[in-house]
């Protein structure tokens, strides 16, 4: 991209919200330099950087008709760095590519292998960059992308870019900036980041070293816990996942289902049936299910994220504190096979019909 007048310029630099790097080589007379710019730059498309030539008098008097390295205004200070490295293709692509990791780059379709492949803790920070506040809401993420960049990658997310992710990630529509940390294959929120005044720069920080030493507990995705939960079939969520499964005494048969789900639509009122059937017998277990598609499911236990292969599936955790190793029902989809299969667990008393297994 060339930028020949001064207008052109101030706009671009006034607009651009990620590290641009401008050189200012003209072509007649510093062929070589020019040209490893412009290598550089082709290389540098999928990193949060922006590469530009511009034959202007304020490029000149950055660079020192060289190149110089440019920081949103909204970051600054510093506002710009003269780049002093190595005019040559490999050394600016490794500079731009270091430069653009230690900034508030763009996290975008472009640069997100960049930034996956980087293998540090991915930061997300969801926001509209149309917004007339959107400086000021981001500025302290900004800031704070400096002073963590050896550990972690911090960037601006366009909501309506990723929008899900943005759900994914338990984001909420109107309410921007949503700051997600990824670390571990588990997912952090900072539940406050849209308030205003916005978080400071340091509540950032400490969030980030929170995520990284543990002190800060991931983020699940959990529908409502039900208010009135006394059917047959127990309704579990994420959120009390451990109240109703881990710590009840008692055996627990669990299913995870969807409702898009055609065979756990079959198997709904066949299960139903087991657990009225479950009750009335007055058996010592409880049965339940869990939406597989509302709430993170994979997170709640280790076996289940091992074997939950699909849906309908039902878990059977054993009774007592020791609910480490579950079971996985395999059976016929019946009830009689759901009653012999509990039997076999060692629930006593057990009948189908007449007949006590």
């Amino acid at each position: 991209m060339d930028v020949d007048d001064q207008a052109s310029f101030d706009a671009l630099v006034a607009n651009t919200r990620t590290l641009l790097a401008v050189f200012a080589f003209p072509k007649d007379t510093n062929y070589h330099e020019a040209k490893a710019w412009e290598e550089a730059a082709d290389r540098t498309r999928e990193y949060a950087v922006k590469v530009v030539r511009a034959a202007t008098p304020d490029a000149a008097r950055l660079s020192g008709v060289g190149a110089v390295l440019l920081k949103p205004q909204w970051q600054a200070p510093p506002a710009h760095e003269v780049y002093s490295a190595a005019h040559t293709t490999e050394t600016i692509f490794e500079t731009l590519k270091a430069k653009s990791f230690s900034g508030f780059g763009e996290l975008s379709p472009d640069s997100f292998k960049a930034y996956t492949e980087r293998g540090l803790p991915l930061g997300w920070t969801f926001s509209d960059p149309d917004a007339t506040d959107w400086a000021q809401s981001v500025d302290s993420f900004a800031r704070a992308a400096e002073q963590v960049s050896d550990v972690v990658s911090l960037a601006w997310t366009n909501a309506s870019k990723f929008s899900r992710h943005f759900r994914g990630f338990g984001c909420e529509e109107g309410k921007l900036p949503c700051f997600v940390l990824q670390h571990e294959k588990k997912r952090f929120r900072m539940v406050k980041a849209h308030h205003k005044p916005p978080p400071s720069t340091e509540t950032v920080v400490e969030f980030v070293k929170g995520v990284l030493d543990g002190s800060v507990k991931p983020w699940v995705k959990s529908e409502p816990v039900p208010k009135n939960n006394d059917a047959p079939v127990t309704v579990v969520v994420s959120d009390s996942f451990d109240d109703e499964v881990m710590k009840d005494k008692r055996p627990v048969l669990l299913e995870f289902y969807a409702p898009w789900c055609n065979h756990c639509q079959q198997f709904a009122p066949i299960y139903e049936k087991f657990a009225a059937t479950v009750r009335q017998q007055d058996l010592r277990i409880k049965v339940a299910k869990i939406d597989g598609a509302a709430n993170d499911v994979d997170e709640l236990h280790p076996i289940v994220g091992e074997k939950l292969k699909g849906f309908p599936t039902v878990f059977w955790f054993p009774g007592g504190k020791d609910k480490k190793t579950v079971d996985v029902f395999e059976g016929e989809r019946s009830e009689q096979a759901l009653l012999k299969f509990i039997q076999s667990k060692g629930v006593r008393n057990v009948k189908v019909g007449a007949q006590e297994l």
